[in-house]
């Protein structure tokens, strides 16, 4: 069996890893053992995606699966070590790490960015799907620069982007699984559609959380 299999069969079972225990992170109860355990496992099952598929759309000469590749381990790096911002001593002690995920953010969002240039000039809708995964990378790193730099308070939006960061990452999954199993004749509408559907959703649901939250403390 060539490496390239071996690797194939070590990234397929590192997404569905990822895909289950992500699911199951976002589904059970916030903060508790097996939304911790579960969201433990996920990132391990990223890690081994992401380390895989270097090798792979490398072999390939993908460069766009290789840019997405260093997005959903951006996405799932950066949304760990935003938990590591509510106590000031940690967040000194991770910072060194935290900036070399940011410059992953920043330039894989740059690296998508040029090849939905190269995609739009060949007049290929498909130059949409890096496009908007090129703004969120660059986007997202950004603000983690101002995390960074000290520009941004954290301790009220800590949540929010850990949640949303870690669901981008579960949607980086989930539309893997759905490209490969599934061809339409414009694929990248299947490339963005659990963007759509996941991240607004995640919205709502973390704003419903802090409101209560906040009303519960209020009482």
């Amino acid at each position: 069996m060539s490496l390239f299999k071996v690797l194939l069969f070590a990234h397929i079972a590192s997404g569905g890893t990822a895909l289950l225990t992500g699911l199951i992170s976002m589904i059970s109860a916030k903060g508790g053992r097996i939304h911790r355990l579960a969201g433990k496992i996920f990132f391990c099952g990223m890690g081994g995606v992401f380390a895989t598929s270097v090798y792979m759309s490398l072999a390939k000469g993908n460069w766009f699966l290789f840019c997405v590749g260093f997005f959903s381990f951006y996405l799932t790096c950066s949304g760990y070590l935003v938990l590591k911002t509510k106590a000031a001593k940690v967040f000194d002690m991770i910072k060194p790490v935290y900036w070399i995920v940011c410059l992953f953010g920043f330039f894989s969002g740059v690296g998508m960015l040029g090849l939905s240039v190269g995609l739009f000039i060949s007049q290929s809708m498909f130059g949409t799907v890096p496009l908007i995964f090129g703004l969120i990378s660059s986007g997202l790193s950004f603000l983690d620069y101002r995390v960074l730099a000290n520009m941004v308070e954290t301790k009220q939006v800590w949540l929010k982007s850990h949640a949303l960061r870690m669901a981008g990452a579960f949607v980086a999954t989930l539309t893997a699984f759905i490209v490969v199993n599934i061809q339409i004749e414009q694929q990248w509408i299947l490339w963005l559609l659990p963007t759509v559907l996941v991240i607004p959703t995640t919205r709502k649901m973390i704003d419903k959380f802090q409101s209560n939250h906040a009303h519960f403390k209020a009482r």
